[in-house]
């Protein structure tokens, strides 16, 4: 009885020996499947970590990115507008310089026309200028002509008178006159020519002193088939 039960206490002892190596052995099973899943998770969760630092950094980078984008749209919008602006100025001084060039054109084609007219009465200015000293002196020879003839007729006429005053101071002087009439020679009565013209001084010709008349000086030798005076026509 002893050996039957010292044989079912070893056969317990194998049974339990048995199965607790089979509880470690599901337990390093077990153990490894944890360090294996844990290991495999973690690599997992590192590289999910990863996958999200670089999607995040991507982020950023995008985010960066389309802030210098929206930074470089509103400065290219700026521009774009400073540029509209400029245009807009540059037409209108465009138009104001195109207006101007063809106010000026205008106002040149009329300063030509001013010019050309100034010039057409300067050059006429300058022929009534000469036509006016042209008549100057057309007249400064006339009145030195008269002021030649005023000089003459004066001098003749100095000459009458003196003749009248010895006339009418000395009336013996009219009978020696009539004298030299008879004997055809005339009285000493002075003539002069301007110009090879023959001047008579109406103060002298013409006159009669005491019925004898005053004749112009001429040549006693001048041949004529009668006498053109005579006593006898002054008595008549």
């Amino acid at each position: 009885m002893a050996k039957g039960n010292h044989s079912h206490l070893g056969e317990n002892m194998r049974n339990v020996h048995f199965r607790s190596r089979t509880f470690v052995l599901i337990g390093f099973a077990l153990a490894g499947f944890a360090l294996f899943s844990y290991w495999g998770l973690s690599t997992q969760n590192s590289d999910l970590q990863d996958k999200i630092e670089r999607l995040e950094d991507n982020l950023n980078i995008g985010t960066r990115k389309q802030r210098d984008l929206e930074d470089e749209l509103q400065a290219m919008v700026k521009k774009a507008n400073d540029l509209q602006k400029a245009n807009a100025k540059l037409q209108s001084e465009l138009q104001q310089k195109e207006n101007l060039i063809s106010a000026q054109g205008v106002e040149g084609s009329q300063w030509r026309d001013k010019v050309r007219n100034a010039e057409t009465e300067v050059e006429k200015f300058k022929t009534d200028i000469a036509d006016k000293l042209k008549k100057l002196q057309d007249l400064q020879k006339q009145v030195a002509s008269y002021s030649q003839d005023i000089s003459l007729k004066e001098t003749k006429l100095n000459e009458a008178q003196e003749l009248i005053k010895k006339l009418q101071a000395d009336p013996l002087s009219v009978h020696n006159i009539t004298g030299q009439l008879s004997m055809g020679r005339a009285p000493a009565i002075i003539s002069a020519s301007v110009g090879g013209i023959h001047l008579h001084d109406p103060a002298v010709e013409g006159m009669i002193f005491h019925g004898v008349p005053l004749l112009p000086q001429e040549s006693p030798n001048v041949q004529r088939s009668r006498p053109l005076f005579s006593v006898a026509n002054l008595t008549t």
